[in-house]
């Protein structure tokens, strides 16, 4: 058995279709699998297929007639009793079950909260599977102990915000990290949906991502499905991908695109997401094009990074961050170019994520010999605490560089202290930067479910570097150590993640050079101690899109 089951499936559900090709699209269609592989067979059946939905996978065929076959009845077979009923874990189950509704799924146990934990629903798919879908996770703490345990209680909610709260009232000399409990807890994550990712400003991506008309992105953002798109126009806008006839996405993956047409009835829309063209709706009452479109959601640009908000009433973003934009100004970050990018599927809490990259004590083990040797822990200093931002500067090591070969040229117009220096950013709650004399790194963190979140590293580079003939090789190399440096993270990440579950994790005393987190867990208390109900938001989209 593996250290982390999560990473690597060790059991595998097999199923018999006696449609397997329709039964490969109605799953990916009403479930959301992925094909991995899919092997054709005689007489357009399918010999073997694997189906991926996120760690886990299941392999499926046709229903033939030889000797293995007879080993296995499908439910049409033994008069629609299920054979195998697999369960699984989703980020948001209410989603899922209206996707599978609007695929025909035949629902059997409606959704509901379960005893045990997290929320369920239970269907059967067109051939008879019975399928089970919730947000109960086994590997949570908080459904661990729910399950397990009859002589400790896991902290409640409120229990859970007075810590937070506790927590960024310390002193720095006094400060201790946050309970286990807050990065596992499903409750907590929903408040933090409610409360600062429905209310605050999150980056989506960089203006050069979208250089011109037509170029697009798909972003997931708390269960909402959205598309970044350059509009012929020339505006940046962030709108819902979900088709406002049977709320099907009209658009995946990125790319280049002159109008969005949903692949389930045709429905087209343009790239501001009014709609154009609606086939055969000439018979329906009070039917009109211009009165209908996709959501459109508050955006907003700070320094080539493109922002969305989901709450109306929102302060404007350049406000907020007035005293951030005369830091950064000399990197001229808004002309940066992108050279490299890559996600990763991250099995930790975006809390997490936050807390290592604030921090550079972590450089003196994690990081000993990529980064410590250059930018020492030690002499990591933080700006005092802001509720928009925080800032820490890492001075470099001279001799270290002067030792090693610089492979990217230094950024024209910096001072002398900014030349010297590797000043990491945070724009709370999720928009992670880190810049140095030659380059910015940035971090989009995107988070799933609690203890779940996808990240996206970027490296970008000034329009004078990008012009050079030997960017390649430059920038090969530069990132090569990027990634290294992303690996080790990663691994701490995880490593940290699995010793918060255990029930013998506590808070810990924090160093002084851990006082970032401290400023994190006072912009958490400011958030997630608001006393105004979530459901007093309004959501910062058109009015029109009904």
């Amino acid at each position: 058995m593996t250290d982390n089951p999560k990473h690597t499936v060790t059991i595998i559900p097999t199923m018999k279709y006696h449609d397997a090709p329709a039964a490969i699209e109605w799953l990916c269609d009403a479930f959301g699998f992925e094909k991995l592989l899919v092997v054709p067979g005689e007489n357009g059946t399918i010999a073997h297929a694997q189906l991926t939905f996120g760690k886990g996978m299941i392999m499926l065929g046709s229903a033939v007639d030889n000797e293995f076959g007879k080993l296995q009845k499908t439910p049409r077979d033994v008069g629609g009793i299920g054979t195998q009923s697999p369960y699984i874990t989703v980020a948001d189950a209410d989603a899922h079950y209206r996707r599978a509704v609007a695929a025909g799924a035949e629902i059997v146990a409606d959704i509901e909260d379960q005893d045990h934990g997290g929320r369920a629903y239970s269907c059967r798919d067109p051939e008879g599977h019975l399928w089970n879908f919730g947000t109960y996770d086994p590997w949570l703490l908080e459904h661990v102990w729910k399950t397990r345990s009859n002589t400790m209680d896991y902290p409640n909610l409120e229990t859970l915000v007075d810590s937070v709260c506790a927590r960024a009232s310390d002193s720095v000399g006094a400060a201790m990290s946050l309970d286990p409990a807050c990065y596992d807890s499903a409750a907590l994550y929903e408040l933090e949906c409610q409360r600062i990712f429905l209310r605050e400003w999150l980056c989506v991506g960089h203006v050069d991502q979208f250089p011109g008309p037509g170029d697009y992105r798909c972003v997931d953002l708390i269960g909402e499905p959205l598309v970044v798109v350059h509009g012929q126009d020339g505006e940046i806008r962030v709108l819902s991908r979900v088709c406002r006839h049977r709320s099907v996405e009209v658009v995946a993956g990125a790319g280049n695109i002159t109008r969005f047409v949903c692949p389930y009835h045709a429905w087209t829309y343009a790239l501001d997401g009014q709609l154009v063209a609606a086939p055969h709706m000439q018979n329906s009452e009070r039917f009109q094009l211009s009165d209908i479109c996709l959501p459109e959601f508050r955006t907003e640009m700070w320094e080539g990074f493109v922002f969305v908000n989901f709450d109306a009433d929102a302060k404007p973003l350049g406000e907020r961050l007035s005293g951030l934009t005369e830091l950064v100004k000399r990197y001229r970050v808004n002309d940066m170019r992108t050279v490299h990018e890559k996600q990763y599927d991250c099995e930790w809490d975006w809390k997490l994520m936050v807390d290592n990259f604030v921090e550079a004590y972590h450089h003196m083990g994690s990081h000993r010999e990529t980064v410590e040797p250059y930018y020492p822990a030690k002499g990591a200093v933080s700006e005092p605490f802001r509720p928009e931002y925080g800032v820490v500067h890492m001075p470099r090591n001279r001799k270290a560089f002067e030792e090693d070969d610089e492979y990217l040229p230094t950024i024209d117009g910096l001072n002398e202290d900014e030349r010297n220096r590797l000043s990491v950013i945070t724009i709370y709650p999720t928009h992670l930067i880190a810049l140095t004399d030659h380059a910015l790194y940035w971090l989009q963190v995107l988070p799933k479910a609690a203890g779940r979140m996808v990240l996206r590293a970027c490296l970008c580079v000034p329009p004078e570097t990008v012009a050079r003939q030997d960017l390649k090789e430059l920038v090969k190399e530069y990132f090569d150590d990027f990634l290294e440096v992303n690996k080790e993270d990663m691994e701490v990440c995880a490593a940290v993640q699995r010793g918060l579950r255990s029930r013998f994790a506590q808070s810990g005393r924090l160093s002084h050079l851990e006082e970032p987190l401290t400023h994190f867990y006072r912009y958490l208390a400011l958030q997630l101690g608001r006393q105004n109900s979530a459901q007093s938001l309004r959501l910062g989209r058109r009015q029109r899109a009904r």
